[in-house]
C-alpha cells in the first residue's frame, strides 16, 4: 500500500472509530450527546474524507477530519479522551503530510487532554509526548524533544518494564536526538541497548529489528568504521525485503546508507545503483514532490557533484532545494544540507558570489540549530576556507580554517573518550583530508603567512598527538574491554 493510501486508511479508521463512539454515546447518557442530524453529519463528513483520501487529497481530507472534531467535542465535551484519539490522529496526518505547523498544536491538545483525564504517567500520555517530541525532532529542536522523550522512556519503563520492545522503540528515539548531536558514544549505547531488547522480545528476524540496525550501523559509518557500519546496514535491507518486499519504502534508509557507505568508499558505481534503487522506490511511494525523494535527490546530486558530473547534479540540487524549503521550510537543517551542497556545485562552476550567499544562509541555519560546536558546523567552514582560498582572500581562508580545527579538536575529545584504539583511529581518519587541506593552505597558497604556518603546525601536532593518545589509552586500559562491553551491551 503506498503512503498515500496508508494516510487516506488512518483517517478513514479515525473517522470510523469517531462514528462508533458517537453512536455508543446513546449508552452513555452521562455523555453530552449529538442530535440524529450531526450524528448524520459526521458519517456524510467520514465518508468525503475516505472519498478524497483514495484520491490522494489528503490535505482536504485532513481539514474534513477538522469539522469532524468540533462535532465530536460537542458530543464528548471538549476534554473527554476518546475526543485525544482523534486530534492526536490528526496531528499524525499533518506531521505525514510534512505539515509541521499544523501538526504542534493538534498533538499539544490531545497531550494535555490524555494528563488531564489520566495522570501524568499513563500510557496514553507517554503516546502523546512520543509523538510530540518527533514531530520536535523532525523540525531540528532538538532541546525541545529530548525531556519528551525522557519523559516518554520513564513512564514506558516503570509501567511495561525495562526489557519491553516499546521501550526498546523509545532507546532508538532517543539515541537518534543523541546522534543528531554527533555524541556517538550515547548513541551506540542506547541503540545497542534497544538491540538487545528486540532481538531477545521479538527474535532475530522480525522487522522491527531493520531501524535499529541501521540506526547503529549509521553510528559506525560517521565515526567513520565502515566494516561495522556495512553488515548492519546490509542485515536490516535483508530483514526488511524479506517482510516486505523489495519495492517497499522501508528498504530505502538501508539502500540510501548503503549508498553513502560506497560513495565514501570511493565505490561510484555501487553508490550511484544503491541511490538509483532508493530514488526509484520513493518516487513510486511518495509521489514527485515529498521531503523522502528530496533526500535521495540531494545524495545522487552529491555523487555527480563529486565525480564532476555538473550538468546532471544541478537539476537534482535545485529540485531537492524547492522540494525542502516549501515541505520542510526556509530554516530546517535538511534545508541547509542541500543549500550547502548546491553551494559547492556553484564553486567547482566558478560562481563564488552565489556560492558564498547560500553557503552563509546553510551555516546560519546549522549553528542556530545544532550549536557553533557541531561537526556540521566545521564542515561547513571548511568548504568556505576552499571558497575563499579559490577567491585568493587568504586571510578569511585560514580564519575560517582556525574555526573549524577548533570544533573538530572539540569534537574529537568526544569521541575519543570511548572504543578501542581502532575505532578511535578509524575517526581520526575521517578528519585526515582536513588536515592535508590545512597543510595545503600553508604551503601551496600562503607559504609566507606565519598564520597559516601556525596553523598548519597545530593540525600536524595534534593529528599526531591524538594518535598517540589514542594508542596510550588502549595500552593503559587493556584490562578494560570487558567492562566496556557490558556498558555496550
Amino acid at each position: 500500500m503506498n503512503v498515500r493510501r496508508r494516510l487516506a486508511a488512518m483517517m478513514l479508521a479515525a473517522l470510523l472509530m469517531a462514528c462508533a463512539q458517537t453512536q455508543a454515546l446513546g449508552r452513555q447518557p452521562q455523555e453530552p450527546q449529538l442530535q440524529p442530524s450531526e450524528v448524520e453529519e459526521v458519517k456524510r463528513l467520514a465518508e468525503e474524507a475516505r472519498r478524497l483520501g483514495a484520491e490522494g487529497r489528503n490535505l482536504e481530507g485532513a481539514e474534513v477530519f477538522e469539522r469532524v472534531i468540533v462535532l465530536m467535542a460537542k458530543g464528548f465535551g471538549p476534554e473527554h479522551p476518546n475526543l485525544a484519539v482523534l486530534i492526536g490522529q490528526l496531528g499524525g496526518v499533518y506531521h505525514k503530510l510534512g505539515l509541521h505547523a499544523r501538526a504542534e498544536p493538534h498533538y499539544l491538545r490531545a497531550l494535555a487532554i490524555r494528563e488531564k483525564a489520566f495522570g501524568p504517567e499513563h500510557l496514553l500520555v507517554a503516546q502523546s509526548a512520543n509523538d510530540l517530541a518527533l514531530l520536535y525532532a523532525a523540525k531540528g529542536d532538538f532541546a525541545a524533544a529530548e525531556p519528551l522523550l525522557r519523559r516518554t522512556l520513564a513512564i514506558e519503563e516503570k509501567l511495561l518494564g525495562p526489557a519491553h520492545p516499546n521501550v526498546a522503540a523509545v532507546l532508538n528515539n532517543l539515541g537518534e536526538l543523541y546522534r543528531y548531536r554527533a555524541d556517538y558514544a550515547q548513541a551506540e549505547s542506547l541503540y545497542l541497548r534497544a538491540l538487545a531488547i528486540e532481538e531477545k522480545a521479538l527474535g532475530v528476524d522480525n522487522p522491527a529489528l531493520a531501524s535499529t540496525l541501521t540506526n547503529l550501523g549509521t553510528v559506525y559509518y560517521y565515526k567513520g568504521d565502515y566494516a561495522r557500519a556495512e553488515p548492519l546496514f546490509l542485515r536490516g535491507l535483508a530483514i526488511v525485503e524479506k517482510a516486505k518486499g523489495p519495492d517497499s519504502p522501508e528498504v530505502v534508509v538501508s539502500l540510501n546508507n548503503l549508498g553513502a557507505l560506497y560513495h565514501n568508499k570511493g565505490d561510484v558505481k555501487r553508490a550511484e545503483e544503491s541511490y538509483r534503487r532508493a530514488l526509484s522506490v520513493e518516487e513510486k511511494a511518495y509521489g514527485p514532490d515529498k521531503p523522502e525523494v528530496a533526500m535521495m535527490l540531494n545524495n545522487l546530486g552529491k555523487l555527480y557533484r563529486e565525480t564532476e558530473q555538473y550538468d546532471r547534479a544541478a537539476p537534482l540540487f535545485e529540485r531537492a532545494l524547492a522540494i525542502r524549503e516549501k515541505m520542510l521550510g526556509p530554516d530546517h537543517p535538511d534545508t541547509a544540507e542541500v543549500l550547502d551542497n548546491l553551494s559547492l556545485l556553484l564553486q567547482a562552476r566558478g560562481d563564488y558570489a552565489r556560492a558564498e550567499a547560500l553557503r552563509r544562509r546553510a551555516l546560519g541555519i546549522i549553528e542556530k540549530i545544532y550549536g557553533p560546536q557541531h561537526p556540521l558546523v566545521a564542515g561547513t567552514l571548511i568548504n568556505f576556507a576552499a571558497l575563499y582560498n579559490l577567491k585568493g582572500d587568504m586571510a578569511r581562508a585560514v580564519e575560517f580554517n582556525e574555526r573549524a580545527a577548533e570544533i573538530n579538536e572539540h569534537n574529537l575529545a568526544l569521541v575519543l573518550s570511548t572504543g578501542s584504539e581502532q575505532q578511535k583511529q578509524l575517526y581520526l581518519d575521517t578528519l585526515a583530508g582536513n588536515t592535508f587541506g590545512t597543510v595545503s593552505l600553508h604551503v601551496r597558497n600562503a607559504p609566507n603567512d606565519e598564520r597559516a604556518a601556525r596553523l598548519a603546525l597545530t593540525a600536524i601536532l595534534r593529528r599526531k598527538g591524538r594518535s598517540l593518545d589514542a594508542m596510550a589509552d588502549q595500552v593503559g586500559h587493556s584490562g578494560d574491554a570487558p567492562l566496556r562491553k557490558t556498558a555496550c551491551c
